[in-house]
């Protein structure tokens, strides 16, 4: 009839349904937010999944290592040689995975450097890891090693970037943006102790002791802005578990809003159709 046109028309345009309208606005922009939450932890957990799965592990990590470790040789003027296929100078012993060696027109043409890749969790020991380290440097016939432990395998307490001695431990994960930046840095560290340990000056001796230890500094600053960033992704997901609750509320509100408007026969009632994201 006439009147209840009238009526329903009074009821669309009354708070009731200025309140249906101002709970499609919040839904909408809430699942913005929740797609933008979500994408940021999805994104974190691929990274950690791809990193901690089968593909780089073992042989196709040391792989991965070696690839990186050609390229920076390239800039650095030196030559990578894989060898953890051959004995070394240890009878019957097979330590030690690269040789970086500076070729004949550098500046140190009788560098070498050894370096070990594991990802093997096992190695989650730093004496564990410089006592192999000096037994490659022995077997390698090198002045100093680069220890690469697969970031994926690493405990929380294991160096990102640490000299020990003649011993460079240092993390890697191809999916770091900063991964390739702390392996030269390691590798500039180790050639720093080659230079160190095969100069007579003690002032240039001192300098580059001095430089090493600032580039570990840097990569030590780093790993605290890295630990940050986890942690915010951490946050994320607890503020998504947030996101949810607050959803099923205000979902709980649209089933009151609409069984109120079915009760004042209102037929644009509100439905929500979007997909649940968590």
């Amino acid at each position: 009839s006439a009147a209840s046109d009238v009526y329903k028309r009074q009821v669309e345009g009354s708070a009731l349904s200025i309140l249906k309208g101002s709970i499609e606005d919040i839904l909408e922009n809430q699942n913005d937010k929740i797609q933008q939450i979500y994408d940021m932890v999805l994104e974190s957990t691929t990274k950690k999944n791809t990193a901690d799965g089968t593909t780089l592990q073992g042989v196709d990590f040391e792989e991965e290592v070696g690839l990186s470790l050609d390229v920076i040789a390239a800039e650095m003027n030196f030559d990578n040689e894989g060898v953890g296929n051959t004995t070394g100078v240890i009878p019957n012993c097979k330590k030690g995975d690269f040789i970086l060696s500076a070729r004949p027109n550098s500046n140190t043409p009788s560098l070498r450097v050894v370096c070990e890749v594991k990802s093997d969790r096992s190695f989650n020991n730093v004496t564990k890891v410089v006592k192999e380290s000096l037994n490659c440097i022995e077997n390698r016939a090198a002045s100093s090693a680069v220890f690469v432990f697969n970031s994926s395998r690493a405990k929380d307490t294991f160096p990102t970037l640490q000299r020990i001695g003649k011993v460079v431990i240092v993390q890697y994960d191809q999916n770091d943006p900063a991964g390739m930046d702390r392996l030269r840095a390691a590798v500039a560290i180790a050639t720093a102790i080659h230079t160190e340990t095969n100069s007579d000056d003690e002032a240039q001796k001192e300098a580059i002791s001095s430089v090493a230890g600032r580039l570990e500094k840097e990569f030590k600053r780093y790993e605290t802005i890295s630990k940050s960033a986890e942690a915010i992704i951490s946050h994320g997901t607890k503020i998504t578990g947030q996101v949810s609750t607050a959803k099923n509320k205000v979902q709980t509100i649209i089933n009151l809003v609409n069984q109120t408007a079915a009760a004042l026969d209102v037929q644009s009632a509100y439905n929500d159709d979007s997909e649940d994201l968590l």
